[in-house]
C-alpha cells in the first residue's frame, strides 16, 4: 500500500510540474509574439563623460583650460566619471545655456568604481540646437559644479 502513495504522489507532481514549465513557456511566447506599436522608438545612446581633467588644481602655476567635452544630441544614458573630491551619492544634473537657463535637467546617482567616483544618469538632449553649453552637477544639499561641454 505505501508504494501505491508513493506512486500516485510522483504522478501528481509530476503533471504539475509539467503544468507548471508549460504554462511558464507560453507567457514567453506571448511576450515574444506580443504586436508592435506604432509610437516612434526611442533610442538611447551611450556616453561616457570623463570630468577628471577639471580637477581644481592648487598650485599658483596658471595652466591652460581643457578642452570642452563633447556629447551627442539624444537620449543619453551618462557615465560621468567625476573629479577628484567628488563624493559619492545623489547627483542633480543640467545643461545650462550660454544664459546659464536650464534646457536639460536629471538627477543621478554616483558610486565609487575602481577609485573613481562614477555618476550615471539618463538625460534627454533631443532638442537642444548643437552648440556650446555649460555641464552643471551636485550633489544634493552642495553647490553646483560647471563644466564647459559642446553639443554636436
Amino acid at each position: 500500500m505505501p508504494w501505491a502513495i508513493a506512486a500516485a504522489a510522483v504522478v501528481v507532481l509530476g503533471i504539475l510540474g509539467t503544468t507548471f514549465f508549460v504554462s511558464r513557456s507560453d507567457r514567453g511566447s506571448q511576450v515574444a509574439q506580443a504586436p508592435a506599436t506604432s509610437s516612434p522608438t526611442v533610442v538611447s545612446t551611450s556616453a561616457q563623460l570623463d570630468l577628471r581633467k577639471f580637477t581644481v588644481a592648487r598650485s599658483e602655476r596658471s595652466e591652460p583650460s581643457p578642452e570642452p567635452t563633447t556629447i551627442p544630441r539624444g537620449r543619453l544614458n551618462l557615465t560621468m566619471l567625476l573629479p577628484v573630491g567628488f563624493e559619492a551619492g545623489d547627483y542633480d544634473v543640467q545643461i545650462l545655456d550660454s544664459n546659464l537657463t536650464s534646457k536639460a535637467s536629471t538627477t543621478g546617482s554616483a558610486e565609487m568604481r575602481d577609485y573613481i567616483t562614477t555618476l550615471r544618469a539618463t538625460l534627454d538632449v533631443t532638442n537642444l540646437a548643437p552648440g556650446a553649453y555649460q555641464l552643471a552637477v551636485r550633489r544634493h544639499g552642495e553647490d553646483w559644479r560647471l563644466f564647459p561641454i559642446n553639443v554636436k
